[in-house]
């Protein structure tokens, strides 16, 4: 008894998550030009608005460029931290780890603050570069974590083969040890993307009139109106998401982030 009224909360709970991105979705449809639930009716406009206004396309492009060189330059480091960390010692190695975390910890507002000046010393704030710079270093805990998990499930054995075969240290590297690393670095590619476009608290202390991202623009659009567009926003940015996940999921599984080592 007690086991059934268990699930049947838990089923509760993971009925009720979902229902605020639901409710947003069915305003993004509403033809009214405030927000309102129920809609008056059906309508794409405030879509057709998101992909024709410059207001949101330049946003859209400055976000993407932004993200998808976050996604390249912070796996890249994490590969080449990964690899100079392993075989170290577990406690040099924790201290590593540590510091490659550091991001995680702390308050997001107080990064933010220290990025600003980071910024300001290097005379690049207000500028994609900056910006680009801070996502990376934001986004680098999360390149390091499955890489880390990839390179620790492969099987020593198959390098030793490898080089009892006559290949050099390089050509291990790149014919034996990198494709094993192939789940490891998809997995850390496509999630830097999520939240390198995502990411809203640290830029607002970034950004400049000249580069807004998408996250920073919905954030003044919320301030200053409420019609619709910004759940239609919302919602296309939730149907992404969900499908890079499913993505990951499909291609080399979310076990990645959580499982060190291969049963």
């Amino acid at each position: 008894m007690r086991s059934i009224s268990w699930r049947l909360l838990n089923g509760a709970l993971l009925a009720i998550l979902p229902l605020p991105f639901l409710l947003i979705a069915a305003i993004s449809v509403s033809p009214d030009r405030f927000m309102a639930f129920p809609p008056s009716g059906f309508s794409l406009t405030w879509y057709y608005e998101l992909v024709s206004n410059s207001e949101w396309t330049i946003p859209i492009a400055v976000s993407a460029m932004i993200a998808a060189g976050t996604a390249v330059l912070s796996t890249a480091i994490a590969i080449c931290a990964v690899l100079a960390t392993d075989g170290l010692g577990p406690r040099l190695r924790a201290l590593i780890d540590m510091a490659v975390f550091a991001p995680l910890i702390f308050p997001h507002a107080a990064v933010g603050i220290a990025m600003l000046g980071f910024l300001l010393t290097l005379h690049v704030r207000g500028t994609m570069v900056g910006i680009l710079l801070v996502h990376i270093i934001l986004c680098v805990p999360f390149a390091y974590r499955p890489i880390s998990v990839s390179i620790q499930n492969i099987d020593s054995s198959l390098a030793e083969a490898s080089m009892s075969l006559g290949a050099d240290s390089r050509t291990t590297f790149w014919r034996v040890i990198l494709p094993l690393m192939k789940p490891g670095i998809v997995t850390a590619l496509i999630f830097t993307f999520i939240l390198s476009f995502d990411e809203a608290t640290v830029t607002l202390f970034l950004i400049s009139p000249d580069v807004i991202t998408l996250p920073v623009r919905v954030f003044s659009r919320v301030r200053d109106a409420a019609d619709p567009v910004v759940p239609a926003i919302s919602t296309l940015l939730v149907f992404i998401t969900l499908m890079l996940v499913i993505v990951v999921e499909r291609t080399v599984g979310l076990q990645l982030f959580v499982n060190p080592k291969k049963e």
